[in-house]
């Protein structure tokens, strides 16, 4: 009962963060925009206040790991969550949104950490569970759009965001229930609360954290990391700017657009459970495949522009109309969907067997190393943060390439000519040759370093032979 407590409690708050991060995507960037005159690029950096006082607060929940147990910080993300969610429903400027969207991102590390680190200390089973995980993030990315855009649709922005506090209140009221149900397995306790051994010795517990740091400082981690961020980063763009997209190529008002939203993660969520099976398929051909499926999909949704060049009549100019271009839409949607699945769910997978293999020199159990509780919250540190960086720096370059390249015409826009024209397609364009550029040279550096053939089994090395790659 208390495995299935604690990580029941887990996904919960992971669900929160998803639909926190992703409920103002089919509104606010209008609604800013309209009322407080926000330019392309504020938008960017009122996105990016999340992610950033994520990045910008990893280092002291590291810390602060040390010192207080795991349901003690799950009260103060929530807590911390709840106060931001009421000054970003009740924010009347630019700077309050960036000040709320910043107390979010805060709370949003701690609650993401501790979550991940819960799910890999109670799990048995580490690809099936990260897997179930993701699919929580998927669920959460589906229906924070969706709620958000019929919530603003139909009773306004303020009571659009004032149910999260209410949610925080209730999470916070399970965790002490969560806490005294802990019992022992064989890897140690994974009880919420601190037990006396964990409390006597704080000088054994710094130099336990320095020697889990120490132990993640590998190559495989360093490549799962860049993965991360990439994928985060081009997602982001994507979060930014496809409500915006679709209002002018196709009329979609808010409702529509949250409902469009849903797509991907739906799809995201029906793929985790199938990735999370894998047990045949190296973790370096996931991930690589997976980047070059999401670069096709992240074009489609773009609809570049020299479609619309072909003569009509052509299927070229068919495939664009109206009724096309959603279809083109949506099939770039379930394709990054999918996709992003193959990409996220290795990873966290990979970190651990590379750092249990990096710091006991063997190989891990068939299907979850064994790693210590200080490793499993700086793993979990590592790869939030990771996900807060691209976060944080995707949508600033996409806004700068909004405003500074060249500007083209909506496919069926039906605005006056004037609001029908932005530089979306030519950005989209440029974060889709990131991807690809970046899928190319992973392939080369894993095969030209003869790295690990991240097999989804444990009991394949993480360190081989490049002539056994998939590759």
């Amino acid at each position: 009962m208390g495995k299935v407590a604690t990580r029941n409690l887990a996904f919960s708050t992971t669900f929160l963060c998803m639909v926190v991060v992703s409920l103002p995507a089919s509104f606010f960037p209008s609604y800013v925009a309209a009322k407080y005159g926000a330019s392309e690029s504020t938008i960017g950096f009122i996105f990016a206040c999340y992610p950033a006082a994520q990045v910008i607060s990893s280092p002291f929940w590291t810390l602060a790991s040390e010192c207080l147990p795991r349901s003690w910080r799950l009260c103060l993300g929530l807590t911390l969550f709840g106060y931001g969610s009421v000054l970003f429903a009740l924010g009347d400027s630019i700077v309050a949104f960036m000040i709320a969207r910043s107390i979010q991102g805060v709370a949003a590390q701690v609650l993401n950490s501790v979550s991940l680190a819960l799910v890999m200390q109670v799990s048995d089973n580490i690809q099936r569970d990260i897997g179930i995980e993701e699919f929580i993030v998927g669920v959460g990315y589906m229906v924070g759009p969706a709620l958000g855009g019929c919530l603003y649709q139909y009773v306004g922005f303020q009571w659009a965001i004032l149910p999260i506090p209410i949610i925080c209140l209730c999470l916070m009221a399970c965790i002490p229930c969560v806490g005294l149900m802990g019992q022992s397995d064989g890897r140690g306790t994974y009880s919420m609360l601190p037990s006396t051994s964990e409390t006597e010795d704080t000088e054994v517990e710094g130099k336990l954290a320095e020697q889990s740091w120490r132990d993640c400082m590998t190559l495989e981690v360093g490549i799962m990391t860049l993965v991360a961020v990439v994928h985060a980063a081009c997602q982001s763009f994507c979060d930014m700017t496809l409500a915006r997209h679709l209002f002018l190529a196709l009329g979609a008002n808010a409702a529509l657009s949250g409902a469009v939203f849903m797509v991907e993660p739906i799809l995201y969520s029906a793929a985790c459970f199938g990735v999370g099976s894998i047990t045949s398929m190296s973790r370096k051909l996931q991930i690589t495949t997976g980047l070059l499926v999401y670069a096709l999909g992240y074009w489609m949704i773009g609809t570049p522009q020299f479609f619309a060049e072909h003569p009509e009549g052509t299927a070229w100019s068919m495939a664009l109309s109206p009724s096309g271009e959603w279809c083109v839409v949506i099939c770039g949607l379930i394709l990054m969907g999918i996709s992003s699945a193959l990409v996220a769910v290795p990873v966290v997978p990979a970190m651990m067997f590379s750092v249990s293999n990096n710091s006991k020199g063997v190989r891990g159990e068939a299907s979850t190393p064994s790693v210590s509780e200080q490793v499993e919250d700086t793993i979990s540190g590592i790869y939030n943060s990771s996900w807060s960086v691209g976060e944080l720096v995707g949508p600033p370059i996409g806004g700068f390439l909004l405003e500074h390249l060249p500007k083209s015409y909506e496919i069926n826009c039906k605005l006056p000519a004037k609001d029908c024209t932005w530089a979306y397609q030519n950005a989209n364009t440029v974060f889709t040759i990131l991807i690809t550029a970046f899928a190319g040279g992973l392939v080369l550096i894993l095969r030209k370093r003869e790295l690990c053939d991240f097999k989804t089994r444990g009991q394949e090395s993480l360190v081989g032979d490049v002539g056994h790659s998939d590759l």
